[in-house]
């Protein structure tokens, strides 16, 4: 592997780590698509809470009632697509999603580093269904919400670990576009890499 490509992949591991906890960054919303029932792909925008370099995942939040905690309960192949506009890079992962149910270590980890105000967004009807008008409320205008409604949030609150397998990685530029390929070993260090035609 040359220097330049094993660069590029700390470049974007050490970016998604920025991401993971300034709220501002450009990679702190991060495209997950699944496939639905019907075999139909499926993303949505999902905030990156955490990752771990050296394993090569990256964790994110979710309401157990949602589409996706079952469509990756039938099956775990996910991809994850990212896009700094700031340096015009592209980050498309494919891999495997586990899915840590309330009653799992990382879920209560997880959990407990949310204010009460984002717990509480688990505490509301099951995402996608159907209300008579929206239910949008300023967070200022809310009232705590009691120990029993939090209780009945964390029992729907999931957490997502995706475990990349591979990186296609590509540089978008006015006149010398550069993509390169990088597929990870189960531990997370990088088994083979090169450069592809963009």
């Amino acid at each position: 592997m040359t220097i330049e490509l094993a660069s590029i992949d700390e470049n974007v591991w050490d970016q998604l780590a920025g991401a993971s906890v300034q709220s501002d960054h450009d990679l702190r919303y991060l495209s997950l698509a699944t496939l639905s029932d019907g075999k139909v792909p499926v993303s949505r925008l999902l905030v990156l809470r955490g990752l771990n370099k050296s394993d090569r995942t990256l964790i994110f939040h979710t309401d157990t009632m949602s589409e996706k905690w079952s469509e990756l309960s039938a099956y775990p192949k996910a991809s994850v697509l990212g896009f700094s506009a700031e340096k015009g890079e592209q980050f498309r992962f494919q891999g495997t999603v586990e899915l840590y149910a309330p009653s799992a270590e990382l879920n209560q980890l997880e959990w407990n580093k949310l204010s009460v105000w984002s717990q509480n967004t688990y505490c509301g009807g099951p995402p996608g269904e159907e209300t008579q008008a929206p239910s949008s409320v300023l967070q200022k205008d809310l009232q705590p919400p009691s120990d029993a409604a939090l209780e009945r949030g964390r029992l729907r609150f999931g957490v997502l670990k995706f475990n990349a397998e591979s990186l296609d990685w590509f540089r978008l530029q006015r006149s010398d576009n550069r993509r390169a390929k990088f597929f990870y070993n189960a531990s997370g260090g990088i088994e083979n890499t090169g450069w592809i035609n963009p």
